[in-house]
C-alpha cells in the first residue's frame, strides 16, 4: 500500500461494551439500517445484543425513524415484554404510523404465544392492564387516525387471552367509520354470546364489505371441530343465505369468501353441494382448496 493509500485509510472504529450490561454497544443507525433493508437476521443479532434494556431507551428517541426500528427489533428480544409499558405510551403518539405499529407490536407482546412470559419476566400486573386498556381506548377513539383505531381493534383481539373483555368490542360495529366496523367484525369472536348477536345484526349494515366480514366471522368454524361440535351455535338462515349469495361473487373480498364456505357446508343442501363441487373443481385457487377440505377430493365426488 503507497503512503498516500496508507494516509487515506479510515481507521476501523473500535467499539466500546456497555458498562452497565458488558454487551457491545449498538448504534442506532445500526438498527435503522437492518430495518431499511428487511434483514432478520440482523435484526435478531441487534435485538439479542441490545437486549429490551437499549431497546426501551430508543423507543424514548426523539427521531421517529429510530422509534420505528426499535419498535420492528423488539419483539425479537428476548424478555421483550418488559417494554410493555413504554409500547403503550407511543399509542397516543401524534405520527399515525408509530401509533399503527406500537398497536400491533402490542398486540404481538400480549399474544400469549409465550404463556408464562409475563410472570417470568416479573412484569407488573397494572402495567399489563395499562395496555390492555390503551389499546381498547385507542381503538375506541372517535378521533384517533383510522389505521391506527383498525391496528388496535386487531391488537386487542391478539392479546384476547391476556387483555380480557375483548367482547365490549361489539359496541363498535355500530362505529360510523365503516373501515372500523369491518376490522371489528373480522376480530370478535362469534362463540361470545354479545359478539355473535351483535355480529347477526351487522348482516344488515349498508356497506357490503361489512356485511362480508360479519358473514365471514359468523361462518369461520368448521362442523365437526375437536370433538365433533362447532364452537359457537349454528348460522342463522340469514347469515347462511347472504354466504350462498357472497361466496362465490367477485366483490367478496377472498379471504372472506373462504371463510364463508363453511355456512355452505354447515347447510349441506344440495344446492350448497353444487356450488361447492363446482369450486373444488375449478382452477387452482383458495376457494378450490377450501372446498376441497370441506368436501373432500375430486376423486371422491359422490352425484347429488
Amino acid at each position: 500500500m503507497s503512503a498516500g493509500l496508507a494516509l487515506a485509510a479510515k481507521p476501523r472504529a473500535v467499539r466500546k461494551a456497555s458498562p452497565r450490561t458488558g454487551l457491545i454497544v449498538t448504534h442506532d443507525d445500526e438498527l435503522v439500517r437492518a430495518v431499511k433493508r428487511k434483514d432478520r437476521g440482523a435484526l435478531e443479532r441487534l435485538a439479542e445484543r441490545m437486549g429490551p434494556g437499549h431497546l426501551g431507551e430508543a423507543l424514548r428517541r426523539p427521531d421517529p425513524i429510530v422509534v420505528e426500528a426499535a419498535l420492528t427489533a423488539l419483539p425479537l428480544a428476548r424478555g421483550s415484554v418488559l417494554e410493555i409499558g413504554a409500547v403503550a405510551d407511543l399509542l397516543d403518539s401524534p405520527n399515525t404510523a408509530l401509533a399503527s405499529l406500537a398497536a400491533r407490536v402490542l398486540g404481538e407482546l400480549l399474544d400469549g404465544a409465550e404463556p408464562g412470559a409475563l410472570d417470568d419476566w416479573e412484569v407488573p400486573p397494572d402495567t399489563i392492564d395499562r395496555a390492555c386498556s390503551a389499546l381498547r381506548g385507542l381503538a375506541t377513539r372517535s378521533d384517533a387516525p383510522v389505521t391506527s383505531r383498525v391496528a388496535a381493534i386487531s391488537a386487542v383481539a391478539s392479546a384476547s387471552s391476556i387483555c380480557k373483555a375483548s367482547g365490549e368490542l361489539a359496541a363498535l360495529l355500530r362505529d360510523p367509520v365503516a373501515a372500523v366496523r369491518r376490522a371489528t367484525a373480522l376480530e370478535l369472536r362469534p362463540e361470545e354470546r354479545r359478539a355473535a348477536g351483535a355480529l347477526r345484526d351487522v348482516v344488515r349494515d349498508p356497506e357490503r364489505l361489512v356485511v362480508s366480514a360479519a358473514v365471514a366471522t359468523l361462518c369461520r368454524n368448521e362442523p365437526n371441530e375437536g370433538n365433533g361440535a362447532p364452537a359457537s351455535d349454528a348460522p342463522t338462515a340469514p347469515v347462511i343465505e347472504a354466504a350462498r349469495v357472497m361466496a362465490n361473487s367477485r366483490g367478496t373480498p377472498v379471504a372472506d369468501a373462504v371463510e364463508m364456505l363453511g355456512c355452505l357446508a354447515r347447510a349441506a343442501t344440495p344446492a350448497d353441494r353444487q356450488i361447492l363441487d363446482q369450486l373444488r373443481r375449478g382452477p387452482p385457487s383458495p376457494l378450490r382448496d377450501r372446498a376441497t377440505d370441506l368436501m373432500g377430493g375430486p376423486d371422491r365426488l359422490t352425484p347429488q
